[in-house]
């Protein structure tokens, strides 16, 4: 459960909402998943 926290602690940073911005932005057409892989690489999210 505290790796959960963490995610949503990154996520909630200015920095981060910056970042999610940018790529709904600049991507056509992306879905939730495409957009999952994107956070999880740019925050080195990932799943033990």
């Amino acid at each position: 459960m505290e790796t959960q926290n963490q995610i949503k602690r990154t996520l909630t940073q200015p920095e981060a909402i910056e970042k999610i911005n940018n790529i709904l932005d600049t991507s056509d057409n992306i879905n939730r998943t495409k957009l999952a892989d994107k956070l999880c690489d740019h925050f080195n999210f990932f799943d033990p």
